[in-house]
């Protein structure tokens, strides 16, 4: 205002800047959510692929284990002493580990800050706790 007296140029230069500065968030927003799309999906394969594990591996495993004597003669390598709780355990704790990392990544690309993740991640360790439920 003190380099130059006309208000309304000085005024109309700000209202386009602060416009294009909102369009290009708007067009940062658009292209970044296909790689937020990326991450969510990357998510569920991976929950996917724990969920598979579990329910075709390692419970068949432990309804072996279950079905197994006593009596019968152990091979030295035997997939009866397998600790199938401590696998699920582990699947779980990493799908929750996965989700949260997931959702904090995905909260930097949308807004470049880590911790606007946090709704990501509350949402994608929620989808996991349960999946985990059901399995």
């Amino acid at each position: 205002m003190r380099s130059s007296s006309d208000l309304a140029r000085v005024l109309s230069i700000a209202a386009d800047d602060t416009r294009n500065r909102f369009k290009i968030e708007q067009q940062r927003r658009r292209e970044l959510s296909s790689y937020v799309a990326v991450v969510v999906i990357g998510f569920l394969v991976y929950l996917l692929v724990v969920a598979l594990l579990t329910t075709a591996y390692l419970d068949p495993i432990s309804a072996v284990s279950a079905a197994s004597t006593g009596t019968d003669v152990e091979a030295p390598i035997s997939i009866s002493n397998l600790p199938v709780a401590a696998y699920e355990t582990l699947f779980f704790h990493s799908a929750i580990i996965q989700g949260f990392g997931s959702g904090l990544l995905a909260g930097k690309l949308v807004d470049n800050k880590a911790l606007s993740g946090l709704k990501y991640s509350i949402g994608l360790v929620l989808l996991s706790t349960v999946a985990f439920l059901f399995i």
